[in-house]
């Protein structure tokens, strides 16, 4: 139902006000009239009545999952005025103002000569609304949580002509995607990182949108512009550590909700801000013994890559100082006039990652290996991750192989290890982003 007041004097006290200023004209009499507002005549409060979309579940959410009006909130109308386009946001509504368990509301406003013969639109919550209509670059700084979400960011809008003088009654369409983000590092067995991050960023080439914090269910919320196949970056810390992702080809629809799980990708940077990814290459270069300030020193991920290939390459003698790893035979036994087996030693300083790969032993100068065995060196802890070491200096570790061919008692046994060369990361299977009516339920 639309109500129409007409605020303006009345005639009878417009005649007295006239016979108030005709006979107080002197000069020296002063009267004090307090002044009408400017323009009172022209302003007339209107209510309109609109619903929630059927579909729409994640504004002010019940126990029940329904998307509803809430007491406090206001709506923003954008109307032409009779010379420009101009925006009024309704009275806060009351609880009074709330019918069908939440679902529809009656929201005032109060209208300054507004031109029915152009459409009008809303925007709710009035909190998306500039001037002359949506200001979409609200959606930018956000905080993570379901609240906020649904108070200040959950749009939806609607644009109808008036129905004669009346204010048209509308049901409100859902103008946004949601995506219900949940992170993980991009460790062996992922871990859940979430609850840790302090900032993110995902940005789809035009829109980038910075969230500050995540919801205390765990997940991060998200409200963003529609997308249709396009590549998506998203970058997060957790004050201590960097993480990044990238994504080809996403669609993300209006008025349907994502729960969506990322692995990501940790980072780091050298002093001079240059990113190193660990895609691997760190992580393989912490385990031969390198230090994040040897890896820092590098200088870029392209001579990270370049140092790890080098390790795979040259015995191991891979770190920054020029003062690592070595291998040598220290020991061989004999078995009737043949060698049957050589003992190597791998000298490396701490802190011990493990090392994992195959060892070559070498007869004289030949270039090809008599020997070719798989061996193991355990780091710190036996932990074949991220050590914390507790050796410090230089550790020697041995190995021994067993000799299969008859190699003379006479014969120099050299040897060299070769890590086993790490595939390239491995690209996780994301799960299929089916679209759901209400992101926040289980």
């Amino acid at each position: 139902m639309t109500q129409k007041t007409f605020r303006s004097f009345s005639r009878a006290a417009m005649m007295l006000l006239t016979l108030v200023m005709a006979g107080c004209s002197s000069d020296d009499s002063v009267i004090d009239t307090p002044q009408q507002p400017e323009n009172k005549n022209n302003v007339v409060t209107l209510t309109t009545t609109v619903s929630m979309d059927g579909g729409a579940t994640t504004r002010a959410l019940t126990s029940g999952g329904v998307k509803t009006f809430a007491a406090g909130e206001t709506m923003a109308v954008i109307y032409n005025n009779g010379t420009s386009t101009v925006k009024a946001v309704s009275h806060e509504l009351q609880v009074g103002d709330i019918t069908n368990d939440g679902k529809n509301a009656t929201f005032t406003f109060d209208l300054e000569t507004p031109n029915t013969s152009v459409d009008v639109t809303y925007i709710y919550p009035a909190a998306m609304a500039g001037n002359t209509g949506v200001n979409y670059s609200n959606l930018y700084w956000q905080d993570g949580t379901l609240a906020t979400l649904a108070s200040n960011f959950d749009l939806a809008t609607k644009t109808a002509a008036w129905e004669g003088t009346s204010l048209p009654s509308a049901t409100l369409e859902n103008q946004l995607a949601i995506l219900v983000i949940t992170l993980k590092d991009n460790a062996e067995t992922p871990a859940e990182i979430t609850s840790g991050i302090t900032n993110l960023v995902l940005s789809d080439g035009t829109n980038a949108y910075t969230v500050s914090g995540h919801d205390s269910d765990g997940h991060i919320y998200v409200a963003i512009r529609p997308t249709n196949k396009a590549d998506i970056s998203i970058t997060a810390t957790d004050g201590s550590k960097n993480y990044k992702k990238s994504l080809a080809g996403k669609t993300y629809s209006a008025n349907n909700g994502y729960n969506v799980s990322w692995r990501m990708q940790a980072t780091y940077n050298d002093p001079q801000g240059n990113e190193i990814q660990d895609d691997g290459v760190v992580s393989w270069l912490r385990l031969y013994g390198f230090t994040q300030a040897d890896i820092d020193a590098l200088g870029s991920n392209e001579a990270a890559t370049d140092k790890l290939y080098e390790c795979w390459l040259y015995n191991c003698d891979f770190r920054v100082d020029g003062a690592g790893g070595s291998v040598s035979v220290i020991n061989t036994t004999p078995e009737g006039d043949y060698i049957k087996t050589a003992t190597v030693q791998l000298t490396r300083k701490a802190p011990l990652g493990a090392i994992n790969g195959y060892l070559y032993l070498y007869a004289n100068t030949n270039d090809e290996p008599i020997q070719e065995e798989a061996v193991q060196f355990l780091g710190d802890n036996n932990n074949p991750d991220f050590p914390i070491a507790p050796t410090t200096g230089t550790v020697t570790q041995t190995a021994t192989a067993t000799i299969d061919t008859n190699v003379v008692l006479a014969t120099t046994i050299t040897a060299e290890i070769i890590p086993f060369i790490p595939n390239e990361p491995e690209q996780w299977e994301e799960p299929v982003e089916d679209p759901v009516d209400d992101p926040g339920e289980e």
